[in-house]
């Protein structure tokens, strides 16, 4: 690789890396608001969880300020356009996806705050009435979170595509958020599950419930890839094949099957399993492993884009870029979750039921 190809290269693996932890990030503001919607007896261990990654919504969109203004150039077609009637046409839209950024995350941020602060009102004053009001503002915040998110991934991350577009890539983004969000917080719930909060808030009916839940998003992350395969190989045009083409060398046709066994066809076999939603170090391990999948996935997503050859040298500034951001991510959540008492007060104890003893060993 030339020296003076580094900047791009640093920029192209940051797109990956922020991408990935966004989504990170998004699935857990619409765990928040999946659970205060339907307020399942599942979402008060992972409560706190899901918050506290929430709260870094309004800074990881700054970050795609700094990417956007500084780095556009590095992996952006639609910014240097020269006579291509399309990405003009896409430049005089994308040139103002900062503002739309702004946005998303101001809206995203905004009613996280207030979700989340009721939350807290609530385990300080004791008001029940705060439940209610959390419902009626988290119903109809999931519609337009789903809404945003086709509109915001297509400005983030289908742009990245000179020519290619997919109807339905909003969904497909809503499940890997979902899917991402729901392993990293059945990780962090269930390795202290043998520890006070969670010894006492988990027990097999919640275990059981994030199973199935891990296996529902599972079955709907396989659902939408396969969809837009379909629909575009069906449809046998030029520029939906481009996506498909990039992907197509060796090694990338390696990973693409590997993503198919990993991250469908083996957690969906592990996840059918009842030992595997009884037993919390099973599923942990299980949840390790999507949230695994959930990287690779991402950057099969993002960097063919720029290396349809495959990969090379340049996954190692991929690694770098991806272990100093995480890091970054993981200090800055831990320090919000140290921020409240890891189990919401306002939750419903539901002592377990005879025989429902978990077993602990994996």
């Amino acid at each position: 690789m030339n020296h003076a190809d580094l900047p791009y290269t640093l920029w192209q693996s940051l797109i990956f890396t922020w991408t990935f932890w966004m989504s990170v990030t998004l699935g857990c503001y619409g765990l928040v608001l999946l659970h205060h919607t339907v307020r399942g007896s599942w979402g008060y261990p992972v409560l706190r969880i899901a918050e506290a990654g929430s709260k870094l919504i309004f800074p990881m969109g700054l970050v795609y300020l700094a990417i956007f203004f500084l780095g556009k150039e590095a992996i952006y077609p639609w910014s240097h356009p020269g006579s291509d009637p399309v990405l003009v046409r896409k430049a005089s839209y994308m040139n103002w996806a900062w503002i739309r950024t702004l946005i998303y995350c101001g809206i995203w941020a905004l009613t996280a705050w207030v979700v989340n602060s009721s939350s807290k009102r609530q385990d300080q004053t004791g008001d029940v009435r705060e439940t209610q009001k959390r419902t009626n503002l988290s119903a109809p915040s999931l519609v337009f979170f789903v809404i945003l998110l086709t509109f915001a991934f297509t400005d983030w991350v289908m742009s990245l595509e000179a020519h290619w577009y997919s109807t339905i890539y909003g969904f497909l983004f809503m499940a890997d958020s979902g899917l991402a969000a729901l392993a990293f917080v059945t990780m962090v719930a269930l390795r202290h599950a043998d520890r006070e909060p969670y010894k006492s808030a988990i027990n097999r009916s919640v275990v059981r419930d994030l199973g199935n839940l891990l296996l529902t998003f599972t079955m709907v992350w396989a659902y939408f890839n396969l969809s837009q395969f379909l629909i575009q190989w069906s449809g046998n045009l030029p520029e939906e094949a481009s996506y498909y083409v990039n992907r197509n060398s060796d090694v990338w046709r390696w990973l693409g099957a590997f993503l198919i066994c990993g991250q469908f066809f083996l957690p969906f076999l592990l996840l059918l399993s009842n030992r595997t939603k009884r037993t919390p170090g099973i599923l942990l391990n299980v949840a390790r492993w999507i949230f695994f999948v959930r990287i690779l996935d991402i950057f099969w997503m993002t960097v063919p884009t720029f290396r349809p050859s495959g990969p090379s040298i340049e996954m190692l500034y991929d690694l770098g870029v991806f272990v100093v951001f995480g890091a970054i991510w993981l200090g800055a959540f831990s320090l919000l979750l140290k921020q409240n008492a890891l189990f919401p007060k306002h939750a419903p104890y539901v002592p377990p039921q005879a025989g429902e003893v978990l077993e602990h060993a994996s």
